[in-house]
């Protein structure tokens, strides 16, 4: 038998370790993908109470409606993005909301920004994305508008019994020719358009009717419904319940036995506050997996070391870890599993033609060569073969570097580096994005790095100088 100085692929338990002369740092990515659906549904809850009111209101268990349209919003230039969502047209607000989830459904990947949140029920200091660039459009296309900046809040008003349908105005004589947009479900009420955008807030067109009913606009948006839209004032009891909306009783900080209402909003923006105030963040990093010490060292020890040469060939150290251990000569361990895979081969044939067959591709292509007695520090890496179940003809020689001797192996004293491996969701979910997918498979491609020469001697291996 001959020493020969390997490609360590038994590295690969370890999530890709460099081998003798030609081995790869085989990384792998982790993703996550965490794809949601533009438009979810967000179904409200369903009560059947027997009264005039819900004959007219239908669905809801509401009285009265107030400026609550459906527009499209999407990216300046790009329409066929748009999602559909509900907005409501607030002139007490200062400033333009965006809920969480809309900018999450236009891929809004921004900085955040510190804002205080003024309404009747106090201040409060919070944090979101700004999004800027952003268009909204009535459902008919007939009106456009660029949007000043968005400003993420998880707090806009969401009660769907304020949304006027067809079917909530039939039985008013006087708006039942007003063409308002059918209810939708699947819909959320994510926007709120305040005054700083006057042009959205402005009447075209307004059809009234006898003294305490309701009266419809058209706006820019579309036609909207204001007012209380159940017939005779019958309404399920709602005890102490009280709704409020657009007032300023707890502004001078007393209490009241009164809800808090939470649509008069006001947005200030904070450039003096700390972000060390807030104890939880959100910023865009916060989906990716951060990376450990061990890893960081890792990447550093590449960063700094991993080399092209003259012939072109990248050129890595191991990456052992820090302090590195010494190791002790393995050589009669691995000598006597080498004797012990021989007399396996002798025993099969079959096995033994396609181990040498593999083992002659890995000498011929270069990537082990001919070793040097040693003059230092060394380890032997065992070797076996296993079969892949769909390649019953090709066996592959695994290089073991988990093989233990005296309490240590190659792999407890090398850095695993970061995992970077697709994850299988990931690769089904973008395999369907688009019509067509390739797949491809590099040969040997654990072989095609070098490794630092004066790293070599940790990665020897015995194989026959002539075949077996």
């Amino acid at each position: 038998m001959h020493i020969t100085r390997p490609p360590a692929e038994g590295h690969r338990k370890s999530n890709g370790k460099v081998q003798s002369k030609g081995q790869s740092q085989k990384s792998v990515e982790k993703h996550n993908s965490n794809s949601e659906s533009p438009q979810a549904c967000n179904h409200h809850d369903r009560e059947d109470v027997n009264t005039k009111c819900t004959t007219v209101c239908g669905n809801f268990g509401g009285r009265s409606c107030v400026k609550v349209i459906l527009v499209k919003v999407f990216p300046k230039h790009h329409p066929e993005n748009a999602v559909e969502v509900y907005a409501i047209l607030d002139d007490q607000s200062n400033q333009n909301l965006a809920s969480p989830k809309l900018l999450d459904s236009l891929n809004v990947d921004s900085e955040e920004v510190n804002y205080t949140l003024s309404s009747c029920s106090g201040s409060f200091r919070m944090s979101g994305r700004r999004a800027l660039g952003y268009t909204v459009e009535s459902m008919d296309g007939t009106y456009k508008r660029t949007l000043p900046a968005l400003i993420e809040c998880p707090d806009i008003p969401d009660d769907r019994s304020e949304i006027a349908s067809p079917d909530i105005i039939k039985h008013l004589h006087h708006l039942k020719d007003i063409p308002i947009l059918q209810y939708r479900a699947d819909c959320d009420i994510g926007l709120l358009l305040g005054r700083d955008i006057p042009d959205v807030h402005q009447v075209k067109e307004q059809v009234t009717g006898p003294r305490n009913s309701p009266f419809a606009q058209r706006l820019g948006l579309g036609w909207v419904i204001v007012g209380d839209v159940c017939m005779g004032n019958v309404h399920r009891p709602t005890g102490f319940e009280i709704s409020t909306r657009k007032t300023t009783i707890l502004q001078n900080g007393r209490g009241t036995i009164f809800e808090p209402c939470q649509n008069q909003l006001f947005v200030k923006e904070d450039a003096t506050l700390d972000r060390n105030d807030l104890l939880f963040q959100r910023t865009k990093e916060d989906d990716k997996v951060g990376t450990s010490v061990e890893d960081r060292q890792f990447i550093a020890i590449m960063e700094r070391e991993m080399f092209r040469n003259e012939e072109g060939n990248w050129t890595a150290p191991l990456p052992f870890r820090v302090p590195r251990l010494k190791m002790p000569n393995n050589r009669a361990m691995a000598y006597k599993r080498a004797l012990i895979l021989e007399s396996s081969l002798k025993r099969n044939p079959t096995k033994k033609e396609h181990f040498v067959t593999f083992m002659s591709k890995v000498l011929s292509s270069g990537a082990a060569e001919v070793a040097p007695p040693p003059t230092g520090e060394s380890w032997y890496l065992p070797i076996f073969g296993v079969y892949h179940p769909q390649k019953p003809d090709q066996i592959r020689g695994v290089f073991d570097s988990s093989a233990t001797y005296d309490g240590t192996s190659l792999y407890q004293s090398l850095l695993s580096g970061p995992n970077l491996t697709n994850e299988l969701l990931g690769i089904l979910l973008r395999f369907r994005k688009d019509e067509v997918a390739f797949a491809t498979d590099i040969e040997q491609m654990f072989y095609s790095f070098l490794v630092r020469e004066d790293h070599r001697d940790f990665l020897r291996f015995f194989w026959y100088r002539d075949e077996p």
